[in-house]
């Protein structure tokens, strides 16, 4: 008998208590004296004599041993645990037919189920074939998760059913087994993908205006401002705290051209939002959103969450990087100044709350202006990548942000740090340019040779190549395959070679 008959045997109460009434009396009275015998010593007199005829075959041809049908093989120490189930078993059937067995037939069926287990002799061939019969065309029938766990432990298996995947709760992980992947970027180094940036600045300086035209380029595959290339449209949630949808978030992106059909935000009817709410989850899933846009990060916190206790901040900004890790989307969360205006203070801590917001961001952007009131787009903090320029813009009515790469700020102008007139400083972008004339005045230059040097005066590659297009540097190759080697030589150089 292997476990599945046994199992079977165990959920077929009905069925077993049929085989009773073809069992005569005289065998009945000397199974209950038997088994009666038995119950306070488990290891069951057991011999060939007591096995049936289709035992004795299955032995015969290999298929078993005598020792698969001794009590002490199935049951172990465990057999009163199993009289115990099939009795609670038989007291909570629903069954008609179980509600009219006396308390005798429940003994008797107990009796006799322990009998057909057994395989006793004194049960007829016809009774076996029919059991036999009976367990194979209900097999279908059987998905009694609870009594497949009991059998499985009782037979000593080492693995039970439904067992859950261990390695959701193991925490530990080794980095050889972790497969490294490069940082993706909406724009690099400014916007990376999968995590959380910030934007922070004064109210009136831009924020907001940034946003939709940030809005307005990535649904139409639009390039950067510091770019040539251009991606594929993908779509944007855009959520609110401050402004109205109708009257200033629509008509601001119109005039930035942005493609409404691939830019979403939350119904102004509904309840109200928050980071930790199913809602917010669900509406980056629905709008299956490359770029999601917060404004601003007070409002959705909730009511119960301090912002300056970094022991509910934190959790909060986990959630919201796990949702950015989960839909690969950039997540951009606004975030209003503090009043610690004096001059000198680093603008890491001009964040409103805990610093935990700003420790946890992976990119922080600014918006400010300078003394003089240009504007400007920077970078105070990035992790995956060397901090990007100053990019200049400014706003009108008719055609919004308008962008301006070359405007000279630079985000020490711009927070208040120092002021233009009290040290004499030039843009990294002025570096980068006089850095070129020098290396290419005297004609040519390999490019590879142009870049390390450039790292050795630690002009970053995006800003060396701002520098060349602003000075309009050619580019050109010699020799052919993998003799080619390209070159870099100022527009007005007298050398010949033929541009690429």
């Amino acid at each position: 008998m292997d476990w599945h008959e046994f199992e079977e045997l165990l959920n077929k109460e009905d069925d077993t208590n049929d085989e009773l009434s073809t069992t005569n009396e005289e065998d009945e009275n000397k199974l209950v004296e038997k088994t009666k015998a038995d119950d306070d010593d488990i290891n069951v007199e057991f011999d060939e004599s007591m096995l049936t005829d289709p035992q004795r075959m299955s032995i015969e041809l290999g298929l078993s041993k005598l020792d698969d049908y001794k009590p002490k093989a199935v049951y172990g120490d465990n057999i009163d645990e199993f009289r115990l189930d099939k009795e609670m078993k038989l007291l909570n059937k629903e069954d008609d037919t179980s509600d009219e067995l006396s308390t005798t037939n429940k003994d008797e069926e107990n009796d006799n189920w322990i009998e057909k287990l057994f395989g006793d002799n004194d049960t007829n061939d016809e009774d076996e074939n029919k059991l036999v019969e009976k367990t194979k065309t209900d097999d279908d029938d059987t998905n009694d998760n609870h009594t497949m766990a009991k059998i499985e432990i009782l037979l000593n298996t080492n693995e039970p059913m439904n067992k859950e995947d261990d390695t959701k709760n193991n925490a530990l992980v080794c980095l050889a087994d972790v497969e490294p992947q490069e940082t993706q970027w909406l724009w690099k180094p400014y916007i990376p993908l999968g995590k959380v940036t910030l934007m922070r600045g004064n109210p009136g300086e831009g924020k907001t205006f940034i946003c939709l035209t940030l809005a307005s380029i990535v649904s139409n595959g639009w390039p950067f401002p510091d770019s040539i290339s251009c991606t594929d449209p993908a779509n944007v949630l855009f959520v609110s705290g401050e402004d109205g949808v109708a009257d200033t978030l629509v008509p601001r992106l119109i005039t930035a051209k942005a493609n409404l059909k691939r830019v979403f935000s939350i119904n102004e009817q509904a309840d109200p939002l928050y980071f930790k709410s199913p809602v917010f989850k669900d509406l980056i899933k629905k709008s299956e959103a490359k770029l999601v846009i917060v404004d601003p990060i007070q409002a959705f916190l909730g009511s119960d969450v301090d912002g300056h206790r970094s022991n509910e901040i934190r959790p909060i900004m986990q959630h919201v990087g796990n949702l950015a890790s989960e839909y690969g989307c950039a997540i951009v969360i606004l975030e209003h100044l503090n009043k610690n205006s004096q001059s000198g203070v680093n603008p890491l801590y001009r964040g409103l709350g805990s610093i935990d917001t700003t420790a946890y961001a992976r990119s922080v952007l600014w918006v400010g202006s300078d003394p003089e009131g240009k504007k400007g787009l920077g970078q105070i903090k990035c992790n995956l990548a060397q901090m990007g320029d100053v990019i200049g813009f400014s706003i009108s009515d008719e055609k919004g942000v308008e962008w301006n790469l070359n405007n000279g700020l630079t985000i020490d102008m711009m927070t208040g740090q120092r002021k233009p007139k009290d040290e004499k400083r030039i843009s990294k972008l002025d570096e980068a340019k006089i850095f070129l004339k020098a290396v290419l005045a005297d004609g040519k230059k390999c490019i590879k040779d142009i870049y390390v040097e450039a790292a050795q005066q630690t002009i970053a590659d995006e800003t060396l190549k701002k520098a060349k297009r602003a000075l309009g540097v050619k580019h050109f190759k010699k020799g052919f395959g993998k003799d080619a080697v390209s070159y870099w030589r100022l527009g007005d150089c007298e050398d010949n070679e033929d541009d690429e």
